[in-house]
């Protein structure tokens, strides 16, 4: 985008938003979210730990929301994510396209449309609102013309990532308590868990272990170039069927 003018955003009320989409949230939040009825799944990737990328800025953002886990010979980053089920919309939104908890909404909610990952730039053609919404007539700036997010929204998203990183041992801990213990290879998949709500909210209402080394994870992953990269490197490849997760391909 042509930074030489302001990001400009104003809210029509029209809904895009909450609509077909899986809602990342913290801990707290999928407590709040299953207590109220809806559902919640959960979604795993992950790569390779590489002390040799420590100061790699890409890397350290990915591994410091990740939990390390045992896999094959190897150890791996595995980054759980906790989504509040929006399809087809998100059951919190009224027939007027009305949010029922806005004042408790999430912190992904709150920050929209901004980008939570400092290595994606905000781009109105990626997001669902409509032209209106981007007009000079929109009041909210969020990023000025030297590039300075808006300082709320940006202590927002620092508390976002915050969580992601405080949140990450807990929620692989609770995957562990569930059986869920094969993720997807970050930028080839992702493993999607659909838990019963009851079972996860007991799981999420009784967090506070830590990651067990006992518990090892294996791998799924599609193309035959990939799984042998990484069955060379001693990642343990899944080699059964299972049914507890469903496989979202990425990359293409």
């Amino acid at each position: 985008m042509d930074r030489q003018h302001p990001v400009r955003f104003g809210c029509v009320g029209c809904g895009a938003c909450c609509r077909g989409r899986y809602v990342p949230l913290t801990l707290a939040e999928s407590q709040a979210w299953l207590r109220r009825g809806d559902e919640v799944a959960i979604l795993l990737e992950a790569f390779l730990t590489d002390d040799v990328l420590a100061h790699d800025a890409h890397y350290d953002h990915y591994s410091r929301r990740a939990s390390e886990v045992p896999c094959g010979t190897v150890r791996l980053n595995l980054i759980p994510i906790f989504v509040g089920v929006a399809q087809p919309q998100c059951p919190n939104l009224d027939a007027d396209d009305r949010c029922t908890i806005h004042t408790e909404r999430p912190l992904v909610c709150r920050i929209y449309p901004m980008e939570i990952n400092p290595f994606i730039a905000i781009d109105p053609a990626n997001k669902e609102c409509p032209p209106e919404s981007w007009s000079s007539a929109a009041t909210e700036v969020l990023i000025a013309s030297d590039a300075r997010v808006d300082p709320v929204l940006a202590q927002l998203i620092e508390e976002s990532r915050a969580a992601d990183r405080r949140d990450a041992a807990e929620k692989v801990a609770i995957c562990q308590q569930l059986g869920y213990t094969v993720t997807a290879y970050k930028g080839n998949g992702l493993a999607l868990y659909r838990p019963e709500r009851e079972r996860l909210f007991d799981a999420v209402s009784r967090r506070g272990a830590a990651p067990l080394d006992g518990h090892r994870w294996t791998v799924e992953a599609h193309g035959a170039s990939v799984l042998a990269v990484l069955q060379q490197q001693g990642v343990q490849l899944i080699d059964t069927v299972n049914s507890e997760h469903l496989f979202l391909p990425l990359g293409g």
